[in-house]
């Protein structure tokens, strides 16, 4: 104990009733519970008597090493694991106390869409992919109404039974369902008694697990939940982070321990993480001190667009390895995962090895593969590989049997030339299926930007490749826009062919020494982890936070605020924040502005473009009312119908709004609906800016724009 400080040793010594341990990023939790642990086995509690719940199976397993290394073999009995792992150890020891087999098989994601593609007909306009969500929601909180627009939460209703019955009828469970079986079990009083319950990461549970502990601590368990509410970042996945903000209602009697003492970062870091998560209301509370020092300050970018943002990651990192912080001690931070495939390129084009975490790099993609085949064959012809690869992506009724007549035809010439030749000599299937392919690759393109276009949108490979799986549409289509945006950073000032080619595969294969360098991965990947500096962009208004399209999640921009939290807090000594004036969007550039977090963390230690432009400025003085005068635009009467803002009003061309910065303006027109939906409105000083609809307040004065 006398390696704790006092908030550590207050949490390891605390025995009287349930204990919530609120540790904040930094401050040394893991150590906390191992010796919390430790000391208890000292004092006599039997190992077979303890729980730990960790988050991860990695967690478990350190957690585990680091107890053995304190107390030796007394930490083998103790059971340690995640919630899925340990209710399936306790449902293959006790399943038959609640009517289930004990030899069952666990399903996972692609077994479940398998088993509910057949739940699913033509005419339902839904996905296996996601009524599988809208189950697992409908799991979690059954007593939730649903409204009559939930085409998918209705479906998942009426089906769950089915399912269900699909489910034992296989003699199977999904992961979901171990930890229903688990809570079962609980409530049934069939599982150890248990002296104590460690839960980590407690911000992360959702109300099954709930359950499942309020159960054991019916039966005598003492509960002790650690974790930090300023880190809850998976309510998008059923998180419930009310758990640990009422966990001293819940549990009478429950005493708090904060540890706020952080021993990663430096000071001016943490000073902004405290002022941006201060701006939550439902919170605990707490504010992180740290032990190193001031050390630099934040650095804030404005940049012009998403490309100028990557020539400045590049630049960025490699004055930081110029320093000599080693390339694993770097990160890139992003919102989402497709703003990562933009910046590979930039960390490609500059020679700054780079690893991917959580996904394949965009080299590596299949669209990627199939796109520069294309390329490849308009550059050698001859090539019989690349032809063979993508004559029948997107589909042209060229299939395997069409292949083999068309190279037996050949003989020994290759494909592409014969094809050209001599394809109007074949079936009217498969010359229409020729026919169609050689249009495409006739004649050559004049650039690498033309070829590409060519593929994409002349060839309908962009609507193929994304509609073949429409769950996975979005990353599909930005990594195909990554590499179309590739084409000029790559390809030189000419759009050469054969350069950008060669750059692209060295890029692609063994010349970034890829695994060996910084790391790029989403914020929610990055969670537990720490590094010497990170690298954030894309902190844009509509970009991050990220509007909720489907308005389910109150505290929505709370929860944004907390991964813009996590995010700093990843960071020990450098941290750099990017936001981008105009970024493209499904192939528009649309102009933007600094996120309103920007505005929030902005203080002392913070240097750089921390304010928006029009931050403070007085509005000029409006005219007076001449509304019906103003000529509005055409508009989309299909898009302005029931159009909502937060607070459940209707908006429509010609009302007037209030936005926080840039005041009283008149809608113009609209697209989309909902919160979410964009609003074009004309403002006071003679701008005109979409907005997105939860950021403007209806306003009851009448004025004129002229």
């Amino acid at each position: 104990m006398s390696k704790l400080n006092r908030e550590q040793r207050a949490a390891a010594e605390h025995r009287a009733g349930h204990l919530l341990i609120l540790a904040g990023a930094g401050t040394g939790k893991t150590r906390t519970l191992v010796h919390r642990l430790a000391s208890l086995l000292e004092e006599g509690v039997s190992a077979n008597k303890l729980l730990a719940i960790t988050f991860t199976n990695k967690a478990a397993s350190e957690l585990k090493e680091r107890l053995e290394a304190l107390v030796g073999s007394r930490a083998d009995a103790v059971v340690c694991g995640t919630f899925h792992g340990t209710a399936a150890r306790f449902l293959r020891q006790r399943a038959s106390a609640i009517g289930w087999p004990s030899d069952f098989v666990i399903y996972d994601e692609r077994d479940q869409r398998a088993l509910v593609s057949g739940l699913l007909s033509p005419g339902d306009d839904v996905t296996p992919g996601a009524l599988l969500k809208a189950m697992e929601k409908h799991r979690l909180n059954p007593e939730v109404a649903l409204p009559s627009w939930d085409r998918s939460g209705l479906l998942a209703k009426e089906n769950l039974p089915v399912y269900r019955s699909l489910l034992k009828a296989a003699g199977a469970v999904d992961f979901l369902g171990l930890i229903e079986g688990g809570a079962a079990l609980a409530e049934g009083g069939f599982l150890p008694r248990f002296s104590e319950v460690l839960v980590d990461e407690f911000q992360d549970t959702d109300r099954l697990q709930h359950r499942w502990l309020e159960a054991l601590a019916g039966f005598g368990a003492r509960i002790v939940a650690v974790g930090d509410d300023d880190q809850s970042i998976y309510g998008w996945r059923g998180a419930d982070v009310s758990g640990m903000l009422l966990f001293e209602k819940n549990y009478s009697g429950a005493k708090r321990v904060t540890l706020s003492k952080n021993y990663r970062s430096k000071q001016n870091i943490l000073d902004a993480a405290n002022r941006l998560i201060g701006k939550n209301k439902h919170r605990l509370g707490k504010e992180l001190l740290g032990v190193k020092g001031a050390g630099d300050p934040l650095e804030v970018l404005a940049v012009a667009d998403e490309r100028a943002e990557g020539h400045a990651l590049a630049r960025q990192f490699q004055q930081w390895l110029d320093k000599g912080v080693e390339a694993s001690e770097l990160a890139v931070l992003a919102r989402l995962n497709s703003q990562l495939r933009g910046l590979e390129v930039s960390l490609a084009a500059a020679g700054i090895p780079y690893s991917l975490v959580g996904g394949r790099a965009l080299f590596e993609t299949r669209e990627s593969r199939d796109v520069c085949a294309f390329l490849r064959l308009w550059l050698k012809p001859q090539s019989d590989l690349d032809l063979l690869r993508i004559i029948n992506r997107p589909t042209r009724g060229l299939g395997r049997g069409a292949l083999e007549k068309i190279q037996q035809a050949a003989g020994a010439r290759p494909l592409l030339p014969f094809l050209i030749a001599e394809g109007g000599n074949f079936s009217t299937r498969i010359r229409k299926g020729v026919a169609s392919f050689v249009a495409i690759m006739e004649p050559p393109p004049a650039n690498v930007r033309e070829a590409i276009e060519r593929v994409l949108y002349d060839a309908g490979y962009m609507e193929w490749v994304c509609s073949r799986e429409p769950e996975r549409a979005d990353e599909r289509e930005a990594n195909l826009l990554s590499l179309l945006d590739s084409a000029d950073q790559m390809a030189g000032p000419d759009g050469d062919l054969a350069t950008f080619l060669e750059r692209w595969s060295l890029a692609g294969g063994g010349d970034l020494e890829r695994g060996a360098g910084l790391r790029l991965m989403t914020i929610h990947a990055s969670k537990g982890l720490e590094f010497d500096a990170v690298f954030l962009p894309g902190w844009d208004e509509g970009l991050f936070p990220m509007p909720d399209s489907e308005g389910e999640r109150f505290d929505q921009i709370e929860e944004e605020r907390r991964l813009a939290y996590v995010a700093l807090t990843r960071a020990r000594n450098h941290c750099v924040i990017s936001w981008a004036r105009a970024r493209m969007h499904h192939g528009r550039t649309l102009s933007g502005r600094a996120s309103r977090f920007i505005g929030e963390l902005a203080g002392d230690g913070v240097h750089g473009y921390a304010q928006h432009p029009f931050a403070g400025r007085q509005p000029a003085e409006l005219p007076k009312p001449r509304l019906k005068a103003a000529q509005l635009p055409a508009f989309d009467e299909l898009a302005q119908a029931d159009y909502g803002d937060q607070q459940g009003g209707v908006f429509k061309p010609g009302d007037l709004v209030l936005h926080e910065r840039f005041g009283r303006g008149v809608i113009q027109a609209l697209r989309g609906s909902g919160s979410s939906a964009k609003v074009e409105i004309r403002f006071g000083d003679g701008s005109s800016r979409t907005i997105i609809a939860s950021y403007l307040q209806p306003c009851d004065n009448e004025w004129d724009i002229a």
